[in-house]
């Protein structure tokens, strides 16, 4: 059979065939493609693929060289490029001096004490969830975990984003956002996917999805302005932000772009962080013992994450196994070399969190769920992007302050008086989509306690 080949300089590849070289493997399971590879090719290797040069690096030094040290070489890579139609040109999208400009337009809405005011709708949220949850203990249902978490979270950054909660239009926005998500996923995937432009059934249902997302956010922008209406929340935030050094305000399009970026990574992110912290403690009874005794104990003090520092290692093991984000992709601008090899310029250069995070050479027995190990004597040895959930360097995320105040809200809230069952011997599959999402939902028991 012919093989593709590789030039010369490049990081050793595994053998592939001639049409898609081992890039269908990678697309069937990450996971286990790259698990079966690391242990021989590792740090850096290609991976083959028929229209572009891929290269993964699983190394904490590289992934830091990459995001930090060199970060200024990197671009982000190709997949994201397919989210524009989505996300246009906002904060994960964009590049250079454009994004710089917006990520300092936006950093202050996303400081520590200007998310400080936003616990108290975290709270109510958090508290009707946990409610609907013992109603539904009551009655012996067994939901869809990945559902419900994507309903309150969803709720939040709308309440948070917009200060305001209009049913239809986050009904309206949340169903466009799933289907283009899922549209851009299928397109990283399968490079033969017809353009955007070429009228299909498929193409044609994603395009009025985005123009209605447009609609439904553009009228929101257009009241706002119209009204003067200021609030604490992050448009009202957005709205009266002026550039340093020109004075300039976000323009509609921008807003635009940023609110779409805001909720799609402001809620699908913690909403697959709070199943998969959900299903680990209801397969490991010593710790979700542990942890309730922590919340049980605290009483009304449970609404403060800062007393509970077993519900803080839990939130951090859940999404050291299970990374939302789970894996980053950059392009070099310029030719670069890695661990001695050369990396051209343009080659999409892949670092898979979730494999990085799971490496039993920094995580013993690493498909374990243990808390513990994240203990600041236990870490503080580690190098620094062992652990990467919300990327690094410049570009981490910027809604880190967000994601980890809401998890640490919310999980006590939800375990509150409640424990959780699964209903099937067989461990959700993963699903790599943008995010890391349990294949067909998640399906958990609550039960009270």
């Amino acid at each position: 059979m012919l093989r593709l080949t590789i030039p010369p300089g490049m990081p050793p590849a595994p053998p592939g065939n001639w049409l898609s070289g081992t890039a269908s493997a990678f697309s069937r399971d990450p996971v286990a493609y790259i698990n079966r590879y690391s242990p021989v090719y590792a740090p850096v290797w290609t991976m083959m693929a028929r229209l572009r040069k891929v290269v993964l690096l699983n190394d904490p030094v590289w992934v830091k060289y990459v995001l930090a040290e060199n970060n200024k070489n990197y671009t982000k890579s190709f997949g994201y490029d397919l989210l524009r139609p989505l996300l246009g040109n906002g904060l994960l999208t964009s590049e250079g001096e454009f994004w710089m400009s917006q990520r300092r337009l936006m950093q202050p809405a996303f400081h520590k004490q200007a998310i400080l005011t936003f616990v108290e709708v975290m709270l109510e949220e958090g508290q009707r969830c946990a409610e609907r949850f013992r109603q539904a203990a009551d009655r012996g249902e067994t939901l869809n975990i990945s559902a419900e978490m994507s309903r309150v979270t969803m709720v939040i950054v709308s309440r948070c984003l917009l200060g305001m909660l209009v049913p239809g239009d986050l009904d309206r926005i949340s169903a466009s956002l799933e289907l283009a998500n899922r549209d851009a996923n299928h397109r990283i995937q399968h490079p033969f996917a017809l353009p955007m432009k070429v009228p299909t059934p498929g193409n044609l249902k994603v395009r009025r999805a985005l123009a209605e997302l447009d609609r439904t956010i553009n009228g929101i922008i257009a009241d706002r302005r119209r009204s003067g209406e200021r609030g604490t929340d992050l448009l009202s935030m957005l709205l009266e932000a002026r550039d340093a050094d020109t004075g300039e305000a976000m323009s509609d399009r921008q807003l635009r772009d940023e609110i779409a970026t805001i909720f799609i990574a402001g809620h699908e992110t913690t909403a697959n962080a709070l199943s998969w912290t959900l299903y680990a403690l209801a397969t490991n009874p010593e710790v979700e013992q542990k942890l309730c005794s922590e919340i049980d104990a605290a009483g009304a003090g449970a609404a403060d994450p800062a007393g509970l520092p077993y519900v803080r290692l839990v939130a951090r093991e859940s999404l050291r196994l299970y990374p939302p984000a789970w894996i980053v992709g950059r392009e070099p601008i310029a030719d670069d070399t890695i661990a001695g090899y050369t990396i051209p310029a343009g080659t999409s250069v892949l670092m898979p969190t979730v494999c990085i995070q799971r490496n039993p050479e920094f995580w013993p027995d690493p498909l374990a769920f243990k808390p513990e190990r994240h203990e600041e004597e236990r870490v503080k040895d580690l190098p620094k992007y062992a652990y990467f959930p919300f990327g690094g360097g410049p570009r981490i995320c910027i809604g880190i302050n967000f994601a980890w105040m809401e998890l640490f809200l919310l999980l006590p809230l939800l375990m509150q008086g409640l424990r959780y069952r699964t209903v099937s011997n067989a461990a959700p599959a993963l699903e790599h989509l943008i995010t890391l999402h349990p294949r067909g939902g998640m399906m958990l028991k609550p039960e009270r306690r």
